[in-house]
């Protein structure tokens, strides 16, 4: 093979030698019939002159060792005799590992492309555009990037009949979306960047198919589907759905094409969600999560397992997700839950949690009414994803007096809570009574919470004794007149909610 190394500056096919480092700009430029080219170590970047392109084809090499090709567009894809395309190959930045990718607003049509800047290396396609391949892609570097913002406008399109090899694990996928076009069988090869979550259709009736999508981790109720530029609700669904994980989705933006899809999909853990039996493939149809199942199909509920569904026609399904026909279990079991008032009146709260799915802490919060909360404390040392017994305690060093309630409540990583059922504690509200004896027919009483205080006179006949409460000074009252009173012992008894005390009082 003949090769031609180009180390100047090419215009419309003529070479202007220099030994300065400059930049490879296609004006015009034609290479076929094996040709080989390559800008090794002499230019940092490829630019297309506007309007311009350059046109490879019957077997013809292109060796790319810049950072970045700015908006290079193969003319050429195919060439006229059918006897091969042309081949681009990513070698990674003067050969070595490293960073690669494509800016620009005009989308390259690649025949062959070969990604091969490093097994652990990015290639970002940043072109507005996207990218175009016509035959056969080749990961053999890390993660490939695409601008999600704008979806499908700027994925990396497979044209029609054409596929790839690689891309098919969690280091080596791509990160935002991928389209096909045609009516031939394809597996999405889309992640997360750190998770592969394919999504693959069967072949479909219409030859004008045209089919892009990206997988988003988190909740479809608060993650944005670029698509559409919504949020799509969990609680939103149509029966037998009775609930939808917030593991993630994927968009799915349905380009062209009126054929129906039958697609399965690459599921994350859902074995805290539902069992396989209960797992249903589901769409969201602008304004609900329905099912596009039918029946019982996962092959297990662990991350990996498959699970299919049609998406029919007539029906505009915008984003895919995994939804369950029975209520998906509480993110955590809780055992118990238990407050007890300490020799020192403070109040300790334990708790034990039987398994945990995505837990990132508790919070406890104290009531005296049970309609109005405040934090107590919080708790982020947390099992998070657990399926042993798991205790917990925390110490409430300011309880109210008197009867007060504690509510445990659960975070999930991703936001959501959940609350449980609140128990009580009695703390003896401290009263302090004087004169006693009583002088002046006049009783002061120093409560923690006068206001909320019963109180009651009898007599030993058990007659009550009426008298009014006049607020004194801080935290006390009085009750007066007292001047009806004979001689003798009474009893007084004070309630707070629940606590009931009693005192004796003498009026001499």
């Amino acid at each position: 093979m003949k090769k031609l190394y180009i180390r100047a500056l090419v215009l419309g096919g003529l070479l202007t030698s220099g030994s300065v480092r400059a930049q490879l700009v296609i004006d015009g430029t034609n290479f076929s019939n094996f040709g080989y080219v390559s800008n090794y170590d002499a230019y940092t970047q490829v630019t297309n002159r506007a309007g311009s392109s350059y046109s490879a084809g019957n077997g013809a090499t292109f060796d790319h060792f810049e950072t970045d090709v700015d908006a290079l567009r193969v003319f050429n894809p195919y060439n006229a005799n059918g006897s091969g395309g042309s081949t681009d190959n990513f070698n990674g930045p003067n050969g070595s590992a490293g960073t690669m990718g494509i800016s620009g607003n005009v989308a390259p049509n690649f025949y062959n492309l070969v990604l091969k800047n490093g097994a652990s290396s990015l290639f970002n396609i940043n072109n507005s555009a996207g990218a175009n391949v016509y035959n056969q892609a080749t990961f053999q570097n890390g993660i490939t990037t695409t601008v999600r913002s704008t979806h499908q406008a700027s994925a990396l399109r497979f044209e029609a009949s054409s596929s790839y090899s690689g891309g098919s694990t969690d280091a080596q996928h791509v990160n935002g979306y991928v389209s096909k076009i045609g009516n031939t069988a394809f597996t999405f090869p889309v992640g997360s960047g750190s998770d592969i979550r394919t999504l693959a259709i069967a072949a479909p009736a219409d030859a004008a198919t045209h089919l892009s999508t990206a997988w988003f981790p988190g909740d479809p109720s608060t993650v944005t589907d670029p698509s559409d530029n919504a949020t799509h609700s969990t609680s939103t669904v149509t029966g037998p759905i009775t609930s939808v994980s917030t593991a993630g989705f994927w968009d799915f933006v349905k380009v062209a094409g009126s054929s129906s899809l039958d697609v399965t999909v690459s599921m994350p853990d859902l074995s805290g969600f539902a069992p396989a039996s209960d797992l249903r493939l589901v769409g969201w149809n602008g304004s609900s999560w329905i099912d596009l199942s039918g029946n019982a199909n996962a092959s297990g509920n662990a991350e990996n397992s498959t699970l299919s569904g049609t998406v029919p026609v007539g029906i505009n399904i915008t984003a895919l997700a995994i939804g369950s026909i029975t209520q998906s279990p509480t993110p955590v079991s809780l055992m118990s839950f238990q407050a007890q008032v300490q020799a020192n009146r403070s109040v300790l709260l334990t708790w034990q949690t039987a398994q945990e799915k995505n837990n990132q802490a508790f919070i406890l919060e104290r009531s005296k009414d049970l309609l109005s909360f405040e934090t107590v404390g919080k708790v982020t040392d947390v099992a998070g994803n657990s399926t042993q017994l798991s205790s917990y305690r925390l110490v409430d060093n300011q309880p109210y007096s008197g009867t007060s309630y504690y509510r445990l409540t659960q975070v999930d990583t991703d936001g959501k809570q959940e609350s449980f059922k609140a128990v009580s504690v009695v703390i003896d509200a401290t009263y302090r009574l004087y004169p006693n004896p009583v002088t002046n027919r006049t009783i002061t009483l120093e409560l923690d919470e006068p206001l909320t205080a019963k109180i009651k006179l009898f007599e030993a006949t058990g007659r009550e004794v009426s008298f009014d409460r006049i607020p004194a000074s801080g935290q006390s009252i009085q009750l007066q007149p007292l001047t009806q009173l004979s001689p003798g012992i009474y009893l007084l008894l004070v309630q707070e909610r629940a606590a009931i005390r009693s005192y004796k009082v003498v009026v001499p």
